[in-house]
């Protein structure tokens, strides 16, 4: 078959996939084919249906198309949804695909297969045929399709958990999914190595510096690291022993935890107990929420969990970049601008969220704002922290400074006031037993030792009066003669 008919051939199979939108034609020279526009989407709500009555569903019409990539079901409270597609090979050798579903958070996606008998039989991801060790894991879903020369397959997809009811499904070649691969394992790798240094710095400081905000940063950075791995896949790809609906509870629990942990952060670093009492007792509150009640409201009704974090922590974000405002405004200083920034990033990914779950935003927008987000919040808390110690160290180093001033100004002063009273002294014995005569003589010398001590009090004082603009770390300077 020379190009040409084969070029027609394919777009023939094409018109039809169009046409009847349960077959998608993989083109043998393509490298990533999308899939979203051969889906019929069947809900689910009771998590009974099995991979026939879904198709049987589907094939009388109660299926759904999708209307863009990045279509979304279930935006508040989701179930499971099915998806029922067919892929057909148009050339006359057999292929060898990839099928992706690359949405790493996803809780649980499996894939059932039609035999030549008509049964569903699922097909196992690659991950699953395979020992498991640390590492063997992937970033998504993935399953291996074989497609024979001429041959349709049909297939059931079905998704559940907590997140919104998407199809991120492709058709992928090898080659491109193990450049894909690389490149992905490359940026995560960027990203993290940005947190994991800050920390590391912020452990240097702890012997040098006894700052009680210290270990509930490096806990904090703990859970975002682990939400972060979670957002990426890298959580389940590290420990695949973990189901992806354990690695999915790992990375919520993380990012609670982090919420409820910079409640307390704040309380420290900010000093809220002697600027804010009010404030001070907010955010007690606002930790043993994110602590204890929504981690027993998860327990109790699991489907609510994300719903929780998601709106629960950007309310979160805001109240904590109203305080972090007013703080600063109060007293504007390094570290309280670095602080501002941070629930600036929280407040800004947690409006993106929200939008995600309103006009349905494209997945990777979400989950690259949400992955670089604890690498950059990593980095302005721990310059915070970093900026706060640096200044306490140098407000000890001139609090050392001005009081090894004032012991030498003192001991100087001690050693000038000595003469005149010693003199006053003398003088005062000496006329006890002078003549008359002399009196006048002794008197005039103790008012001059006198007006001696009068006078270098007055230059004391002049010396030591702070100046007319006064500043609680003014450093007082002496030069004693």
């Amino acid at each position: 078959m020379t190009w040409w008919c084969k070029r027609l051939v394919l777009l023939g199979l094409w018109l039809a996939s169009v046409a009847n939108a349960g077959a998608m034609v993989l083109d043998p020279a393509a490298q990533r084919v999308p899939l979203w526009t051969a889906l019929q989407a069947v809900a689910d709500p009771q998590g009974v249906l099995t991979p026939a009555q879904a198709s049987a569903l589907a094939a009388a019409g109660h299926g759904q198309s999708l209307r863009h990539p990045d279509h979304a079901f279930g935006h508040w409270l989701p179930y499971p949804y099915w998806a029922q597609f067919s892929l057909g090979n148009p050339d006359a050798e057999s292929q060898s695909w990839l099928l992706t579903y690359e949405l790493p958070t996803q809780d649980e996606v499996r894939l059932w297969v039609q035999n030549g008998q008509g049964d569903w039989v699922e097909h196992l991801q690659l991950e699953q045929q395979r020992p498991l060790a640390i590492f063997s894991g992937l970033l998504y879903p993935t399953w291996r399709l074989k497609l024979q020369a001429r041959q349709e397959v049909r297939f059931m997809l079905r998704i559940d958990g907590y997140n919104l009811m998407r199809f991120p499904l492709y058709a992928v070649r090898d080659d491109r999914f193990v450049l894909t691969q690389g490149n992905l394992h490359l940026w995560i790798g960027v990203v993290l190595a940005v947190p994991l240094v800050v920390v590391l710095y912020v452990i240097t400081l702890i012997p040098v510096a006894a700052d009680r905000s210290l270990p509930l940063f490096l806990a904090m950075a703990a859970c975002e690291m682990l939400g972060s791995m979670w957002v990426s896949g890298a959580l389940h790809q590290l420990l695949p022993w973990f189901s992806r609906w354990h690695t999915g509870w790992l990375g919520w629990a993380g990012y609670v935890g982090l919420l409820g942990l910079s409640a307390l952060h704040a309380r420290v670093f900010l000093g809220t107990h002697e600027d804010a009492p009010v404030a001070h007792r907010l955010l007690l509150a606002s930790a043993w929420v994110w602590l204890a009640l929504v981690p027993g409201i998860a327990l109790i009704w699991p489907e609510t969990s994300r719903l929780m974090l998601v709106m629960g922590g950007s309310l979160h974000a805001f109240a904590m970049l109203y305080l972090a405002w007013r703080h600063h405004r109060k007293r504007a200083e390094p570290h309280r601008l670095l602080f501002l920034g941070v629930w600036g990033v929280y407040a800004f990914s947690g409006l993106l969220y929200v939008l995600y779950r309103l006009i349905q935003l494209p997945i990777h927008v979400t989950l690259i704002s949400n992955f670089v987000q604890g690498s950059l919040v990593a980095a302005l808390l721990g310059s915070a922290v970093s900026a706060q110690i640096i200044r306490k160290r140098n407000l000890l180093q001139a609090s050392m400074q001005r009081a090894q001033d004032r012991s030498l100004f003192y001991a100087t002063a001690q050693h000038d006031l000595m003469q005149p009273l010693q003199s006053v002294s003398l003088y005062a014995q000496a006329l006890r037993s002078a003549p008359t005569r002399q009196h006048d003589t002794l008197i005039r010398g103790i008012d001059e030792a006198v007006r001696a001590v009068d006078d270098f009090m007055l230059g004391m004082r002049q010396m030591v009066s702070p100046p007319d603009e006064y500043s609680p770390y003014w450093p007082v300077e002496f030069s004693p003669v």
